[in-house]
């Protein structure tokens, strides 16, 4: 592939590889009616309560939605999902916002969401996403990260959006989401901030080449899927 290096190609198409995220915003969405106040906002759905799969685990849905302008402009995508098992009408969120979208996102939601029923947080520097790929990702995953407690063909029935979270023990569990967004197996790692960069260390320990921006878009484009910032902006009618 042009432009791409050969080493990081070769691990990410015939092994696992890893990459960090710093394109990517982590907020929370809390308060009396979050799920409401949020339901007339995005175009998707509310993602229902985790599912308990066994002690300490659970499953769940993270769910694909944009940001419009009154007239039908793209502000943003994002993806949502429960930020714990809660239920009820004030149970959290957390959203995974691209952070070309950010700023304008961030001035929407001042503007439409009432503080006292729905507040947003940015919560980027307290967590972490490190995104796992390649053929061997669900096995690295399933030994590393759940320490086994999830099996790697587990991983690999998941449907896009499909996610399973794990206790580890912290503030927060580790949410594993099965992304689409590249043309190799991938899943999202998120927790918190010390869990994924603990993640991070055993991968470079372990040998597991660290791609670079460059060979995610590669992947990105072989799977044909548009990004906000770069193939949707609010130029943009998603009609």
């Amino acid at each position: 592939m042009s432009g791409v290096p050969q080493r990081e190609w070769d691990a990410v198409t015939g092994e696992v590889a890893v990459w960090e995220r710093p394109d990517r915003h982590r907020w929370t969405v809390t308060g009396r009616q979050p799920s409401a106040m949020l339901l007339g906002v995005v175009t998707g759905r509310m993602p229902a309560p985790w599912g308990e799969a066994e002690s300490g685990l659970a499953t769940g849905r993270a769910e694909y939605s944009a940001v419009l302008t009154p007239k039908g402009r793209t502000l943003s995508d994002l993806r949502l999902w429960r930020d714990g098992g809660h239920e009820g009408e004030g149970a959290p969120l957390l959203l995974d916002v691209p952070a070309a979208g950010a700023e304008a996102l961030r001035a929407h939601f001042r503007r439409f969401l009432p503080p006292r029923l729905a507040r947003v947080d940015d919560v980027t520097d307290t967590t972490g996403m490190l995104t796992v790929l390649g053929p061997d990702a669900a096995g690295w995953i399933a030994r590393e990260a759940t320490g086994l407690r999830v099996e790697a063909s587990e991983l690999e029935e998941l449907e896009e959006g499909d996610l399973t979270a794990v206790d580890l023990g912290g503030e927060r569990p580790l949410v594993v989401v099965r992304t689409g967004d590249v043309s190799v197996p991938a899943w999202d790692l998120v927790g918190s901030s010390d869990d994924v960069a603990a993640l991070r260390s055993r991968a470079a320990a372990g040998g597991v080449t660290s791609i670079a921006h460059a060979t995610w878009e590669a992947l990105r484009l072989e799977a044909g899927r548009p990004a906000f910032g770069f193939d949707i902006t609010d130029e943009h009618i998603p009609v």
